[in-house]
């Protein structure tokens, strides 16, 4: 009776250390709807880009991709990020399209950083004189992503099908697709579901798309492996960096490499972002402060910032910070700065490949 009665006065204070022990497992795991925003990482693209052409030669230098890095808030995160000047709460769906899981919306992102990677790839080559355009997209297909409600496609089409094929014309992108659909006639859509091929008849209806009547089968489309035709390859190892801001970085890092009279980085650390257009327009990014932050504490030696952003760029960093912001809107200007601010006419010929840190070692 007595080891019974023991028991129960000893439970209270186990299910206390229970309780705590699962308040605070809470407090670490709990999501919440918020994304803390902090500096993420710096990473060479010096070592990570390859240009497999004649004639090319290492960067002297790097040009350095930065990013920020974006972790779903839990109570614990949030108390940390209110006493981190550098971190800031990030509401989700200013993050993540409502609806979307985060696992694949930023899937999406790593695909975006691909096709952002071969338009500025494009750009680069195309500045060190080689034959290519950067507007003209090739793909594996035009897949779909979603069904409009009482659509010609509603109960013929899945999202998930690729289509490859009208009419018996291969179809590569999305565009392709679009510009088939020319009038309300009945088409034969060839489309691969499941691993197969199937052919499907449909008829185009009238559609309100972007405020305009016209022929439509009522589906939204993406390009499947969207990608620029390279007259050589390029490759870019980028880990699991997604997004579009890499865009300038990796086009200088290309052109760079593919253009051995050139010394664009001179045997500098150059950090930077910005968007790319396949007109060479730099574009605006988020997080630009965060980024050049982390590229001051990464020792860099320029940093490239879209020119509408250029004061804040300078938020958070320190009042001594050695690193040089350069404001550029194109490509042609952050090929200019960099060969104006100090870089050497001529290329050391014995500059050694910089390692990648998303390949394994030999």
């Amino acid at each position: 009776m007595r080891s019974r009665m023991g028991w129960l006065k000893r439970w209270p204070a186990w299910f206390l250390v229970v309780g705590i022990v699962l308040i605070v497992a809470a407090g670490f795991r709990a999501p919440l709807p918020y994304f803390v925003e902090t500096t993420g990482s710096v990473v060479t693209l010096g070592g990570c880009v390859d240009v497999h052409a004649e004639d090319t030669l290492p960067v002297h230098g790097d040009f350095m991709l930065t990013t920020v890095s974006l972790r779903r808030a839990t109570p614990f995160g949030v108390v940390a990020s209110a006493v981190d000047p550098s971190a800031r709460l990030r509401p989700d769906d200013r993050v993540v399209t409502p609806g979307v899981d985060d696992r694949d919306h930023f899937a999406g992102q790593r695909r975006v950083f691909s096709q952002t990677a071969q338009r500025a790839a494009a750009l680069g080559l195309q500045a060190a004189g080689f034959g290519v355009d950067p507007d003209r997209l090739i793909g594996d297909g035009a897949r779909v992503t979603g069904i409009v409600e009482d659509s010609p496609a509603e109960g013929l089409l899945r999202g998930g099908d690729v289509i490859i094929g009208v009419d018996g014309q291969a179809i590569g992108t999305e565009a392709e697709l679009r510009a088939a659909i020319d009038d309300t006639e009945p088409m034969v859509l060839r489309i691969e579901r499941g691993g197969q091929q199937h052919d499907v008849e449909i008829t185009p209806s009238e559609l309100t798309i972007d405020g305009q009547e016209q022929p439509a089968i009522g589906v939204n489309l993406e390009t499947l492996n969207s990608r620029v035709e390279l007259p050589v390859p390029v490759d870019v190892e980028s880990g699991r960096i997604g997004g579009p801001s890499a865009g300038l970085m990796i086009g200088l890092a290309v052109y760079d490499q593919s253009d051995p009279s050139l010394n664009l980085a001179g045997g500098r650390r150059i950090a930077g972002t910005g968007t790319l257009t396949s007109q060479g327009v730099v574009g605006r990014i988020g997080g630009v402060d965060l980024k050049a932050l982390a590229a001051h504490e990464r020792g860099a030696d320029v940093f490239l910032v879209p020119a509408t952003q250029f004061e804040e760029a300078h938020e958070l960093l320190p009042d001594d910070t050695s690193m040089e912001l350069y404001p550029v809107a194109s490509f042609d200007e952050a090929v200019n700065v960099l060969l104006q601010s100090g870089a050497p006419n001529i290329r050391p010929v014995d500059v050694e490949p910089l390692d990648c840190p998303f390949r394994p070692a030999a």
